[in-house]
């Protein structure tokens, strides 16, 4: 879901060298100072041999008036290192600090089930662009602070069919963030496009070492954005929204699912009338499916709260009646309603506090469906 935001967009700058386009990097305000982030080396040379002299070097937002630099925070050390720098800039009369906003940074986003996006400019173009679907992969082995990100490879590719590193000179310093979440959070910046785009990676540095240099920074722990409420809630309706006609019907022709077939339409004739069977299967079968991807595919990646979510329903599973005698469909029906209610206020009382009322729902009927299909809730004949 790349959506760029307004705000976003207040985020990329860009480094020049003597008036000249060089590199791309982050700008950001922490509290009443205004700090520039780039790739180490825009700064001192590829070798780090190159002497800073702060009077050549400039940052431009929006092609508006540059902007000097105050003094540059650490030293070529630290910058050889890292490969990253922060510049505090300086505040001019003709640069409104409100057109800049402040943002949040995070640690090295291990989870690779974040969709990172990538903003920034190379010199071939006029605009700022932005590379999404990219990953975490993997730490780098030299430095414990820069880590690799898988890229479509052909979003490295030109219309010329030209490699990577050559064509997106200017890209190293752009702004790494997640994606689908209402905070803008800095994940890194890049720093070298690898084997010149050839395999798909990135090697990205990342924002922790800053801390050195800048104590005040707010940097998050990534693990606390494994299951950002919000995050979570997108994902789910995209789960959701993935499970369409086919993907039902071809849950349906496998032959594994056969038993939990079997069990919802046996089930489903005991509560609803015929008119209603068909949308009624395809409720439950959705629910199933929509239900499982989201425990494996979101909730997993919080380890604490799965765990939480399992034993909740094992718990109810084993302790809680799920058989019925009836006389009616609309026994049936009744008990099945009171049950499902029932269900729902017990997980509230679990997890409330942990996750949103709209996941809480789907776990609800995600139990309910999954006690159909393998005969747990039963109704039975009242005689």
């Amino acid at each position: 879901m790349m959506i760029f935001s307004e705000e976003i967009k207040k985020t990329t700058a860009l480094l020049n060298l003597d008036s000249k386009f060089i590199g791309s990097g982050v700008i950001f305000l922490n509290k009443d100072k205004l700090y520039f982030i780039t790739a180490g080396h825009n700064v001192y040379g590829k070798e780090f041999d190159k002497t800073w002299k702060k009077e050549q070097f400039s940052i431009v937002i929006n092609g508006s008036i540059p902007i000097p630099i105050k003094e540059i925070c650490g030293d070529v050390e630290f910058a050889k290192k890292n490969d990253i720098v922060i510049l505090e800039l300086k505040k001019t009369p003709s640069h409104d600090l409100k057109q800049f906003i402040s943002i949040k940074f995070a640690t090295i986003p291990k989870n690779p089930v974040h969709n990172l996006i990538l903003r920034g400019k190379y010199s071939n173009v006029k605009d700022i662009v932005n590379k999404s679907k990219i990953y975490y992969d993997q730490l780098n082995d030299q430095n414990n602070n820069q880590f690799l990100v898988n890229i479509p490879k052909d979003q490295l590719i030109n219309s010329s069919f030209s490699s990577g590193s050559e064509w997106l000179g200017g890209m190293s310093g752009s702004g790494l963030f997640y994606d689908n979440y209402s905070k803008i959070i800095c994940a890194g910046i890049l720093i070298e496009i690898k084997d010149k785009g050839d395999n798909g990676k990135l090697l990205i540095a990342g924002i922790s070492c800053l801390k050195e240099l800048v104590d005040d920074i707010d940097i998050i722990d990534s693990h606390d954005l494994d299951l950002d409420t919000k995050f979570s809630s997108r994902m789910l309706l995209k789960i959701i929204e993935d499970v369409d006609v086919e993907v039902i019907r071809e849950w349906e022709e496998k032959v594994e699912n056969n038993p939990q077939l079997y069990f919802i339409n046996k089930k489903l004739e005991q509560i609803y009338p015929p008119s209603e069977l068909l949308k009624n299967k395809i409720r439950v079968i959705k629910t199933l499916i929509s239900g499982i991807n989201f425990l494996e595919l979101e909730l997993k990646n919080n380890e604490q709260l799965y765990n939480n979510y399992y034993s909740a329903y094992s718990v109810y599973d084993v302790s809680e009646d799920k058989t019925s005698y009836v006389n009616s469909k609309k026994e049936a029906k009744e008990f099945l309603d009171k049950m499902t209610d029932k269900y729902e206020k017990y997980l509230e009382v679990q997890l409330s506090d942990k996750i949103d009322v709209s996941i809480i729902k789907l776990l609800t009927s995600y139990g309910i469906s999954n006690w159909i299909s393998n005969c747990s809730l039963d109704f039975l004949k009242d005689e």
